[in-house]
């Protein structure tokens, strides 16, 4: 009812008049008139604004010799000039601590909203931190050395045969869910992303080689099971290299795998040198130059759209074989 009474009384003018500055004209016009002999009341009805304020433009132009309003001093700063130093030292002595930290480590009580103003645009934010493998003095310095070598060594990056082993899972998740539909087809079991909480129900490795103008089969890998874990060792390596680069591979070529257990392995070597298979030796974490990586990433996406079915097979034998047969297709 208060605020009803407000809005049918006369007084609404003094109220608006508090939410809008007067412009230059009509202070000047309140001057004029005033000078003139108008009275303050009359000069508030004709301009919608209370007495006060006429007296206050009035006021400051005979003080001041001006119409305009004086600087106002605005929300006092919660934090001086050194504490704002004080805690973009802590940022940068400590930059992974916690805004719950930082906020108990500053002078006065602040919250995080004031932290973010004060701190500038490059402390304004946390952001998610870079990964990178540990590289040691010595294995930086080689690995420079590689990259330097294989930039003058383009053309013979195009004569290698590059291999590697990809992991294909089942799952049905779809990190860029992206569908057209009307909001009213929102949940509809055709348009949905469904998102599994659990390990995949079928899981296979995959092994294939590329090379300038072709590719071999696809091999499925199979498990050691004499291994403690029943995983992929060193001899499950060999049952692929067998099947899909001794049938294709030149003489004089440089075959290309990473430098994992089971390709590094002594059994495996014997095996690639009692071959006659020239392999290039790269050190450890040097930069990754394999295309194949982009022949992985086209084929999964291949998977989904042309076997949505799969991802929703319980795992079995009959199943295994329907996905590695998509797979081969794909």
């Amino acid at each position: 009812m208060r605020a009803f009474g407000i809005e049918l009384s006369p007084n609404v003018r003094s109220i608006r008049c508090n939410r809008r500055e007067l412009t230059k004209e009509e202070r000047v016009a309140i001057v004029t008139a005033r000078a003139a002999g108008v009275t303050r009341r009359v000069l508030a009805e004709n301009f919608n604004c209370d007495v006060a304020t006429i007296s206050r433009i009035v006021k400051r132009f005979q003080n001041h010799g001006s119409i305009h309003s004086l600087p106002r001093s605005g929300r006092p700063k919660k934090l001086s000039t050194q504490q704002v130093r004080y805690i973009r030292q802590l940022i940068k002595r400590n930059p992974h601590i916690s805004w719950a930290a930082l906020i108990g480590d500053s002078p006065v009580g602040v919250s995080k909203s004031t932290l973010k103003r004060v701190m500038g645009k490059d402390f304004r934010r946390k952001w998610r931190s870079v990964k990178r493998v540990i590289l040691t003095a010595e294995r930086a310095v080689t690995r420079l050395a590689y990259a330097r070598q294989l930039r003058h060594s383009q053309a013979m990056l195009l004569e290698g045969a590059y291999s590697d082993e990809s992991s294909v899972q089942t799952l049905p998740n779809k990190p860029n869910g992206w569908v057209f539909r009307a909001p009213k087809h929102k949940y509809d079991k055709e348009l949905i992303n469904i998102q599994a909480h659990v390990k995949a129900e079928i899981t296979i490795m995959v092994w294939g080689m590329i090379w300038k103008g072709g590719r071999s089969l696809l091999v499925i890998m199979t498990r050691d099971h004499d291994a403690p874990r029943n995983g992929y060792t060193a001899s499950s390596y060999i049952w692929a290299l067998e099947e899909g680069l001794e049938p294709y591979y030149r003489p004089g070529t440089f075959f290309l795998q990473d430098n994992a257990k089971i390709h590094v392995a002594s059994k495996t070597k014997d095996w690639l040198e009692s071959r006659g298979i020239w392999v290039v030796d790269h050190p450890p974490h040097s930069p990754d130059l394999n295309p194949i990586e982009h022949v992985w990433k086209k084929m999964k996406e291949i998977l989904c759209r042309d076997f949505p079915e799969l991802h929703f097979l319980e795992r079995n034998d009959a199943n295994i074989a329907k996905v590695s047969e998509a797979l081969k297709v794909a």
